[in-house]
């Protein structure tokens, strides 16, 4: 959650952001990998010296969740456009 939305709800990814921030610092500074944000702001609540790194993954898993189905599966790559047979 980026934001709170009734009165007395922790805003979490703050929270959290502010617990990376808090850590030690590193000889190269401290990055934090985030992997699909729903929401690109929360990469701003961070301090200090942290590095917050936002990566894209959809496709990435979309395929892992295809190989694990296997044979017999619901939904087809044909019908996932990120994801590219062969």
């Amino acid at each position: 959650m980026e934001r709170a939305v009734k009165y007395g709800e922790i805003v979490k990814a703050k929270t959290r952001a502010t617990l990376f921030s808090s850590l030690p610092a590193a000889s190269n500074g401290i990055r934090v990998i985030m992997i699909d944000l729903h929401v690109d702001g929360i990469s701003y609540y961070f301090e200090s010296n942290v590095r917050p790194v936002h990566l894209y993954a959809k496709a990435i898993v979309q395929q892992a969740a295809l190989d694990i189905a296997g044979e017999g599966h619901l939904c087809s790559p044909a019908r996932i456009p990120a994801v590219q047979n062969g």
